[in-house]
């Protein structure tokens, strides 16, 4: 017999503050771009999406990556799922302007930001 603790057992368990605290520090990587952009050389969308989770982490910013074959409305629930307070839409258009789509995901808005300005966005929500 095993025991595990899921993540809203122990958000219960510490209160709602707790939870909060918590989701303030996690982004939504929801890539969603087809193989044909995956396997490119130049302008690699993981590549680009690996430098912006090195720098979130950096500064104490939990990231996580959704899965490149999943459908928007699949990666829209995830985020939901874990409570993610951002996230970041990476797809086809956005590698092709150099762009992120920024999601609120308190108030439901979104905005392009340039690569390199997530941070700098994210510190600027928060305060």
């Amino acid at each position: 017999i095993g025991f595990s603790i899921g993540m809203e057992r122990l958000f219960m368990a510490l209160g709602d503050s707790a939870a909060e605290k918590s989701r303030e520090n996690i982004v939504y990587f929801a890539p969603v771009y087809g193989d044909d952009e995956y396997y490119k050389k130049e302008n690699n969308p993981w590549a680009i999406m690996n430098q912006a989770v090195y720098e979130l982490a950096q500064h104490g910013i939990k990231p996580v990556l959704g899965v490149h074959s999943l459908k928007m409305d699949n990666h829209l629930k995830l985020a939901i799922k874990i409570r993610a307070k951002y996230m970041v839409i990476f797809g086809a258009e956005e590698l092709k302007n150099g762009e992120w789509t920024f999601k609120d995901m308190d108030n439901k808005s979104q905005e392009k930001i340039k690569h390199g300005h997530l941070f700098s966005r994210i510190k600027k929500v928060a305060v």
